[in-house]
């Protein structure tokens, strides 16, 4: 990936990057572009990413891979993607060593951990709690999460910056066509869209889902068992949905259903419905509604209630014109020029 020109500032951005697998890698690649335009832009991607220099994310001395990229490339700050996967399994403790650089360090947090009773959800927070000690600035994707990691871990770090994405207008006709995208988990709660489209006369859903581990696959399984016999459902799972075949159920869908259970981040999926312009139905859970409250893009409903979902199908296929001025102002939003300039604003006040 080519450098991009040079400017007043020069950014190491670290992220997973195409060809990898992974909606944060198919969905940021778009904000680079942007960022070139006013920096000098220094891609640091996992082993097989098409970036400027490959890292191992999962090895104990990621610190030292970075802070060589740094002295060779003369960075200015670094700016790193965090969602725990993408680091190691052992509390991430290679991640934070990597957080103690020569220059300033921007992380954007992909999730946020409310608090829980979990072990898993407590060495998750612990994590967190570390990075923001470290970080000089933290990015999250809605005002909710910004005043939550301020709130939690009393500092004034945190400041929302919005998923970003490229608006496509697509010419579709309207129907009555519900979509469920994306990869496939038992937290986003597919059956309680199943069970919601059985008493909606004349409606479709099509469930098209990545299933790329076997949590997944066992997942999909069941999900296959419960459309079974429902010709208004279409169950399509792969390994990994392309971006050509995004396209296409975005263009052949009048509603995007994200009936979640458990979501502490900003679903890139979230930004694939501003990006096709179409509403969205979602689950009052985590940060993944909070677009669609702030934009008045869809409906909001609670979690684990099939008949609320099916009422607010039914109010968004009835008057789908009704969303269309939220959308706009989403999509303009968070348009990734608009996501970009406020990148750079944040990265000049950090090097000031």
């Amino acid at each position: 990936m080519d450098s991009g020109k040079q400017g007043t500032a020069r950014i190491g951005f670290v992220s997973r990057l195409p060809p990898v697998p992974c909606g944060i890698a198919t969905t940021y690649v778009g904000l680079l572009p942007h960022l070139q335009k006013k920096a000098h832009l220094v891609t640091i991607g996992v082993l097989g990413s098409k970036a400027d220099y490959q890292v191992d994310f999962k090895a104990w001395n990621l610190k030292e891979q970075v802070q060589s990229i740094v002295e060779k490339e003369q960075l200015d700050l670094v700016h790193f993607q965090y969602i725990a996967p993408f680091y190691s399994k052992a509390l991430n403790l290679n991640f934070l060593r990597a957080l103690r650089l020569s220059v300033p360090v921007v992380v954007t947090l992909h999730e946020v951990q409310e608090p829980g009773t979990s072990f898993r959800n407590k060495a998750l927070r612990f994590i967190e709690r570390r990075i923001v000690e470290k970080a000089d600035a933290i990015i999250v994707h809605t005002p909710k999460q910004a005043e939550f990691i301020n709130k939690a871990y009393q500092t004034d770090k945190a400041s929302c910056i919005l998923y970003g994405f490229e608006p496509k207008n697509i010419k579709r006709k309207t129907g009555k066509r519900v979509l469920f995208f994306g990869i496939l988990s038992e937290s986003k709660g597919v059956e309680y869209a199943i069970e919601a489209v059985k008493g909606l006369k004349g409606v479709t859903l099509s469930i098209v889902a990545a299933t790329n581990s076997p949590q997944t696959k066992v997942y999909g399984e069941r999900v296959k068992a419960l459309s079974k016999g429902k010709k208004n459902i279409q169950v399509v799972l792969k390994d990994w949905i392309d971006t050509k075949a995004r396209d296409i159920w975005y263009a052949n869908s009048d509603v995007l259903v994200l009936p979640y259970l458990w979501a502490p981040y900003q679903s890139a999926v979230m930004t694939d419905a501003g990006k096709y312009g179409i509403p969205v139905v979602v689950t009052k859970v985590g940060a993944v509604w909070e677009m669609v409250g702030k934009f008045g893009c869809g409906e909001i409903v609670e979690p684990r209630n099939a008949k609320a979902l099916a009422n607010a199908l039914k109010t968004v296929l009835e008057h789908q014109e009704k969303y269309k001025q939220g959308i706009e102002a989403y999509r303009k939003e968070a348009s990734w020029s608009a996501v970009a300039e406020q990148h750079l604003n944040l990265y000049e006040r950090i090097l000031r």
